[in-house]
């Protein structure tokens, strides 16, 4: 006599029971064993559940792939544009990361994978490496802004001098600023590129008498610049008073 098999019932949504005959010879009753639901049998919440992550990935179609900001524009602007995605899907952290980590290229995407290596536990929590990305690419985005301030700067009409060295002095340093202690040669050529943007930054008539002239050091190029703005001056002074009385009537 065989021994009957067990027996199966399919319940929608509540997953499968298998119901296990007893052992022959005995009068034990049967055992229902419930099984996990199978993935034809979805609950409506892991549907919808589905369904929102798949809306996610569309989404994510839109979110450009992010290097760097002058190929990609601004972090932080693209970071919303990820979440404004991500926030559509029920993703847990690690999910989360390999998106992200989808989306980027170039030096963005080594930092990534560099933070991961060297910070193993951090690296697993989403908001851990997006705090590490924003501060990367914000201090970047603030010296790029810094060293476009430096080399735009020029010396406002009738300025002290010094004051305008001064102001061309600290720009230079927010833009290029040091780390540790610098060689001779690093220190003369820092100088030397302070120097070429500070005459660069004067009127016209003083560049053409400051340029191509060799100074020894920046505070030499400032009293030169100096005793020629004041010489500039009293040259338009004294022109314009001879234009007033030449233009009196004799």
């Amino acid at each position: 006599m065989s021994t009957p098999g067990p027996i199966v019932s399919l319940k929608p949504n509540a997953g499968v029971t298998v119901v296990l005959p007893p052992p022959v010879g005995t009068n034990e009753s049967p055992q229902c064993v419930p099984q996990q639901p199978s993935s034809f049998f979805s609950t409506p919440e892991e549907k919808a559940r589905k369904v929102k992550q798949a809306q996610t990935m569309q989404a994510l179609i839109s979110v450009t792939i992010f290097c760097d900001r002058d190929t990609s524009g601004r972090f932080g602007d693209w970071v919303a544009h990820l979440e404004a995605a991500l926030a559509l899907g029920d993703f847990g952290e690690g999910r989360k990361l390999q998106l992200m980590r989808s989306k980027l290229y170039g030096e963005a995407a080594e930092e990534f994978d560099t933070f991961k290596l060297d910070n193993r536990i951090r690296a697993r929590a989403y908001a851990d490496v997006k705090t590490r990305l924003m501060k990367l690419f914000h201090s970047m985005e603030t010296r790029s802004q810094r060293s476009v301030e430096f080399h735009n700067m020029t010396r406002e009409p009738e300025e002290n001098m010094r004051r305008y060295a001064n102001r061309m002095r600290k720009a230079f340093h927010l833009a290029y600023p040091l780390k540790g202690t610098l060689d001779p040669t690093t220190n003369a050529s820092r100088e030397q590129m302070m120097m070429d943007r500070f005459i660069e930054g004067l009127q016209s008539e003083l560049q053409a008498r400051l340029k191509h002239k060799e100074f020894p050091s920046f505070e030499k190029l400032i009293d030169k610049a100096e005793l020629l703005a004041m010489a500039l001056e009293e040259a338009q002074t004294r022109s314009r008073v001879h234009a007033v009385f030449a233009a009196r009537p004799k």
